[in-house]
């Protein structure tokens, strides 16, 4: 598997990353189309399913819409494979005040992660049925105390959850500027085009 890194320096002119106040980061995915095929001429005769690959980024809050961290991966990997390495590398480079994720994320390694990390203000949505009974977990058997206390929808305001649509705004804003297609025919360039798609959109919202 290929990954991209971003330039740091690009998303921060501010080397003193450490000294800031801690962001809230929000974490999602998203495809891009690979297939350039007409789609009447795809159903018709082909009948191929549409390809495509996943862009997973970090977002920062709603104050600023801009990319600390992303992977470029093919579409059959699952989001939450992808959630750890995103994180550490941000960790590495941001003070992180509180996470939002989507329930792709909702298993123990990426809240024994947080947990390791001191990151304890979480807002990952979690599935309904989830269990307390689990021990060694305890940020997770947190979060599922909180919601059976709160009911789900208190627990969706208390949390501000509805700040997750940040990643599906700046999904939108990288599609609809730049396209939600790839030219490329190789995974390699293909994972190129994707990063300077992402790199371009943080130079255009900090000019």
């Amino acid at each position: 598997m290929l990954k991209v890194k971003l330039s740091l320096g690009h998303l921060n002119q501010n080397n003193n990353n450490k000294e800031k106040k801690p962001l809230t980061l929000i974490v999602d995915a998203s495809g891009l189309t690979i297939t350039k095929k007409g789609d009447y001429i795809e159903q018709k005769w082909i009948r191929m399913k549409r390809q495509f690959i996943k862009l997973h980024i970090i977002a920062v809050d709603a104050k600023s819409k801009k990319v600390v961290s992303f992977i470029v991966a093919k579409g059959i990997i699952h989001d939450s494979k992808k959630f750890s390495p995103m994180i550490r590398e941000a960790s590495e480079q941001y003070d992180i005040g509180k996470v939002y994720a989507d329930k792709a994320h909702d298993n123990r390694g990426s809240f024994n992660l947080l947990d390791n990390l001191n990151i304890i203000e979480v807002a990952i949505n979690i599935r309904k049925n989830a269990s307390i009974k689990t021990k060694g977990y305890p940020l997770r058997r947190d979060e599922v105390l909180l919601i059976k206390k709160l009911g789900y929808e208190r627990w969706k305001q208390f949390k501000d959850a509805a700040k997750r649509w940040t990643a599906e705004i700046v999904f939108s804003s990288i599609k609809r500027v730049f396209g939600e297609n790839l030219l490329s025919k190789k995974f390699k360039a293909q994972k190129i085009e994707a990063g300077l798609k992402v790199m371009l959109y943080n130079k255009f919202i900090g000019l």
